[in-house]
């Protein structure tokens, strides 16, 4: 039996990798591009390993219903330069001197579902919304609308995720997810996220 689960079109998907809605640029080394417009082997600067050519590229084109939930930050909210729409799961970094004066360390990878305040950052129901996520060789943060977030982490993504991509990536992603062990950066839980939901202010790079 395949290990592929099949999406139905009536079915709202709850995802939990890391998904960039259609029209938000990534930087490349041709410049910024519609993540929409890349492809396989095009190279994403990474912030730690320079530029990264990309081994598979999923989206949710053909699927009638998108997901269940989607995030969105307002252009600012986090020295974004447009509204954004992520995944829920979707972490992004969050760092500077104010970060590193309420906790331990400089630099944190946070879920953006918690960072959702109701004003800057806004929780929105099932929508239409095209999706598109980026694999490399291993777990990097890329830069999108002037912002790090991570690129797809394969350890994070459900089965019924896999059918976003082609059959190649579902024969080879168990082998692939060895290298996805390793996270880029910690991770902020959703209590500590608390006070940046208080204090938005606090995630502006100033």
């Amino acid at each position: 039996m395949s290990m592929l689960l099949k999406i139905q079109d009536s079915d709202p998907v709850v995802p939990n990798g890391a998904w960039i809605a259609a029209g938000s640029r990534v930087v490349t080394k041709s410049g910024m591009i519609p993540i929409e417009n890349l492809s396989v082997g095009d190279e994403v600067i990474t912030r730690s390993s320079g530029f990264q050519k990309i081994e598979y590229l999923g989206n949710t084109r053909k699927f009638k219903k998108k997901f269940q939930n989607t995030v969105m930050i307002c252009a600012g909210a986090i020295s974004n330069e447009k509204d954004m729409f992520l995944s829920p799961n979707h972490k992004v970094l969050i760092y500077g001197a104010k970060i590193k004066q309420h906790f331990d360390h400089l630099e944190y990878l946070v879920a953006v579902k918690d960072l959702v305040n109701g004003e800057t950052i806004l929780n929105l129901e099932t929508n239409d919304l095209e999706y598109h996520g980026i694999v490399l060789q291993k777990h990097e943060l890329i830069y999108v609308e002037a912002i790090a977030m991570e690129s797809m982490n394969l350890t994070d993504i459900d089965v019924q995720e896999y059918e976003y991509f082609n059959d190649k990536f579902v024969e080879e992603i168990t082998e692939k997810q060895e290298h996805f062990q390793k996270l880029t950066k910690p991770i902020l839980s959703h209590d500590k996220a608390a006070i940046l939901r208080q204090n938005p202010d606090i995630l502006l790079h100033k």
